[in-house]
């Protein structure tokens, strides 16, 4: 009786990767930063979606976005970094502003002591 070994399935290294159906073919993207893997990753599975799936609706959506929207000025920030440095841009323009119309407000305070036509004709 001869002895069965059990066999290992051939690996796929002399051929092209295998095309998944409904795709044109395989695309990777380098340079994408460890927290965005972990969210899409983790945004995928929480939508019931393959990762692939899951990426190219999103970038399908955004692209047809982007494509049918005019610009409005705005940059989207890169990364991490540069978010955190646009967040306190913008944190000292409001501080700026709100110590402007605290300003005003004092104005205000001080003056409503002043009878109604002296506030308004000086």
């Amino acid at each position: 009786m001869a002895k069965e070994t059990p066999t290992t399935p051939k690996s796929n290294t002399n051929k092209k990767p295998r095309k998944s159906k409904g795709t044109t073919g395989l695309w990777s993207i380098k340079g994408i930063d460890n927290e965005t893997r972990t969210k899409t990753t983790r945004a995928a599975k929480k939508r019931k979606e393959t990762i692939g799936s899951y990426v190219n609706r999103v970038l399908l959506e955004a692209s047809n976005n982007d494509l049918s929207s005019k610009s409005n000025g705005t940059e989207v920030a890169v990364n991490t970094d540069e978010m955190i440095v646009k967040m306190f841009q913008q944190q000292e323009a409001m501080v700026a502003s709100q110590s402007a119309l605290a300003s005003k407000v004092e104005e205000l305070v001080a003056e409503k002591d002043k009878p109604l036509l002296k506030r308004v004709f000086g």
